[in-house]
């Protein structure tokens, strides 16, 4: 993804995910530092052992109810939404999650710095 678009979404808010759980439509919003550790900790009595990547933690996790809570962080930065989420299948909370944790772009988060870098060396150099 373009840096330029990434920053420009962000700014005039295009840069979410719709998701469908239990037939109903929920929106996620790349997730900041507070929401990633809030659903981050539903997932700490999981013992992920050699798991690399977020599916396999997901699927090792049998709670649905642990899963929603999860996804509850990830859609309104607190737990108040995890009955409500329960209601829906494993497989979709868990694809809901995945689509969730996906808004946190290594690769686009670098492109931004870069950017920002150079923005920063255009608009503030010293002078000598």
């Amino acid at each position: 993804m373009n840096a330029a678009k990434l920053i420009s979404d962000a700014i005039v808010g295009n840069d979410f995910k719709t998701v469908i759980v239990n037939n109903k439509p929920y929106t996620i919003y790349p997730p900041i530092i507070h929401k990633i550790a809030g659903a981050v900790s539903c997932f700490s009595s999981i013992d992920i052992g050699e798991s690399v990547c977020f599916k396999d933690i997901f699927l090792l996790c049998k709670d649905n109810m642990m899963l929603a809570k999860a996804l509850s962080w990830m859609i309104k930065d607190d737990e108040s939404l995890t009955e409500e989420l329960s209601k829906g299948t494993n497989s979709e909370v868990v694809d809901a999650l995945l689509i969730a944790f996906s808004l946190v772009s290594t690769e686009d988060f670098l492109k931004a710095v870069s950017l920002m870098k150079n923005v920063q060396n255009l608009t503030a150099k010293q002078k000598l």
